[in-house]
């Protein structure tokens, strides 16, 4: 191999690459943080108040949010969404109820 005066030491390198990959992990999750904040702001205004048979109004707006959040072998990821049961048959609709879709469009809106 030609000698071009450059050379890396291979531990040094592999230990600062592991806190590179620690740094763009962190900046990754710093900015789907935002991302998933307007998904839960923008899912709570399409999300429905509840009619006047509902027991809980406005519980489903309330529970939008942030759910999760980590680091996988693919990457950073946030959870973004509801634990109120309600929200499911909100956003696909039963054999009674037409969907009223609220998270969806909310990310597709914000997925750009």
């Amino acid at each position: 191999m030609a000698d071009n005066g450059f050379s890396i030491e291979s531990s040094a390198f592999m230990e600062a690459l592991g806190g590179s990959k620690a740094f763009l992990e962190e900046a990754g999750i710093v900015e789907l943080r935002l991302r998933a904040g307007r998904i839960a702001d923008r899912a709570r205004a399409l999300a429905p108040e509840g009619s006047g048979d509902d027991p809980h109004p406005g519980r489903l707006k309330a529970d939008i949010g942030i759910k999760g959040e980590g680091v996988e072998a693919s990457g950073p990821y946030i959870e973004v969404g509801t634990t109120e049961p309600e929200g499911f048959f909100q956003e696909y609709g039963t054999i009674d109820d037409p969907p009223n879709p609220f998270m969806r469009p909310a990310i597709a809106e914000n997925s750009k």
